[in-house]
């Protein structure tokens, strides 16, 4: 099976259906349109799905508010355009173009205002496999994940980046249908989106990057404008 789906609504005015799709791509939730007398006629949704990571983009076509739990997964919300407001297990996180709001996993989350003109690419990750690939990264077991994420930052535009290179694979695209070549990439994301979020610690300066990270951010840097293919970066 294609590791790529393209789940659209089209001519579906009912946000049950719109709401379940998000739900099948991404994360359960309650949905709760702010427009009572709108619809569900704009909603689009993509999603890639590598093994223990899949990434989905999102658009509502219009204002709504969200509750997840974010059951198992840590979700990294980054929106293209307008504005998503987050209550984070109690913290408020607002997100525009450049910044990602960090949704842990298993805890409560209210999505307060993910405005019209906001499509999301959501990045999730499943626990196991980011609190595995975390310590072996970092060298610490209790590695602390922040709320929210800079995307300006060089290490965070190049994980960007390369969100957006895979995603951007075509449906039919062999390689991301291998198993293998899934979970490498998924590991490297992982591996990348850790060593943009983690806070630098001095002490761990002499502590290898893993080494297909480092050379595929090394490149995509050196390349930006290239369009990457998933043979490139396996």
């Amino acid at each position: 099976m294609s590791q790529i789906e393209r789940l659209r609504i089209p001519g579906d005015p009912e946000w049950e259906a719109a709401s379940a799709a998000v739900s099948d791509a991404y994360f359960p939730h309650e949905l709760s349109p702010r427009d009572a007398g709108g619809n569900a006629l704009y909603v689009d949704v993509a999603v890639t799905v590598l093994g223990p990571l899949r990434i989905a983009r999102i658009g509502w076509g219009a204002e709504v508010a969200i509750h997840s739990d974010h059951p198992g997964a840590y979700g990294i919300n980054v929106p293209l355009g307008g504005v998503l407001e987050t209550s984070v297990a109690g913290t408020s996180v607002i997100s525009t173009s450049g910044l990602a709001t960090i949704n842990p996993p298993d805890t409560p989350a209210e999505i307060t205002r993910w405005s019209s003109t906001c499509t999301i690419v959501g990045v999730k990750i499943d626990r196991d496999f980011l609190q595995r690939e975390a310590c072996r990264v970092t060298g610490r077991p209790d590695t602390t994940i922040p709320e929210q994420l800079d995307l300006h930052s060089p290490e965070g535009a190049s994980w960007f980046r390369l969100v957006r290179s895979i995603a951007g694979q075509p449906a039919d695209d062999p390689l991301l249908a291998n198993p293998l070549i899934a979970e490498q990439l998924a590991g490297s994301l992982t591996d990348a989106f850790l060593l943009a979020a983690v806070p630098d610690d001095p002490a761990e300066h002499t502590r290898p990057q893993p080494r297909i990270v480092t050379r595929v951010l090394d490149a995509m840097r050196a390349d930006p404008a290239r369009p990457w293919t998933a043979a490139d970066m396996a």
